[in-house]
């Protein structure tokens, strides 16, 4: 479980921010800092803990191409767990199908 940190979400959203301007030490830490964050969204949803890593990749991957389209005039975290929850919905989808 991740632990709630004061203005994290400020913090997150500053380093973002930085992101999109090209500052690539602000990208890799606010990677580090929100991985958790993802993992807990999909272990909720998973078991099968090599699932779990596959699904924090997708996401990651994911906002590292949509990252140009973050609002900074926005929160950062109801934007980055909406794009995990679509990534865990696809797996699910995928899944489901075989």
């Amino acid at each position: 479980m991740t632990r709630e940190i004061p203005d994290q979400d400020e913090s997150w959203s500053k380093l973002m921010v930085a992101a999109q301007g090209g500052d690539g030490s602000a990208y890799a830490r606010l990677l580090r800092e929100a991985t958790p964050l993802v993992r807990a969204m999909a272990r909720r949803r998973f078991r099968n803990e090599d699932l779990v890593e596959d699904v924090v990749q997708d996401v990651l991957l994911s906002l590292h191409r949509v990252r140009h389209t973050y609002d900074p005039a926005r929160p950062f975290k109801p934007w980055l767990a909406a794009i995990a929850s679509r990534r865990i919905v696809d797996v699910i989808r995928r899944r489901t199908r075989l």
